[in-house]
């Protein structure tokens, strides 16, 4: 039979720290590693030039006429999401979207150029969007999961800028 000690707990109040302590850890393994926009007025520019670097596979998210976010992914990379859509994309197919992303030809007030970084910093993409919130959980082996925008803009609250 246990004794419930002072502390309200079992006798020395260990099994209660135990517990927290397994749950931590538990959480922590099924973690993963996640990654992170980089503000790059860079990446702007290549997307608003319209610029295609065939070291990347590029995917779109939202309608084919108005995609509400496009990325590229290094080619050593697999985008592991059926929220995305492949697209072997052209700088007139590219010039057609940014235009009816912004409105406005070869001109953005919102759109986001960013790195999509992995979990140690490193560049391992492109993202260009009016939003700039996602969640980037590396999956391990070269393997990446990207969710497309939601909701409205959130102007800069998960994201880390780079000066050009």
């Amino acid at each position: 039979m246990r004794t419930m000690g002072s502390n309200g707990g079992c006798e020395g109040g260990r099994m209660p720290w135990v517990l927290i302590c397994l749950a931590v850890l538990a959480l922590v393994a099924c973690g993963g590693s996640y990654g992170t926009l980089q503000r790059s007025s860079a990446v702007d520019r290549q997307f608003e030039a319209y610029e295609i670097d065939p070291n990347y596979n590029y995917f779109y998210s939202g309608s084919d006429n108005k995609p509400r976010a496009i990325i590229g992914l290094e080619k050593n990379y697999t985008l592991v999401s059926k929220l995305w859509k492949p697209v072997d994309l052209t700088p007139d197919r590219l010039n057609n979207w940014i235009e009816e992303m912004t409105n406005f030809k070869g001109y953005a007030l919102r759109n986001l150029g960013s790195n999509i970084l992995d979990g140690q910093g490193q560049a391992i993409g492109i993202w260009y969007s009016l939003e700039d919130f996602t969640t980037i959980r590396m999956l391990g082996d070269k393997q990446v999961s990207i969710y497309p925008p939601v909701g409205r803009p959130t102007f800069g609250e998960n994201v880390r800028y780079q000066l050009p």
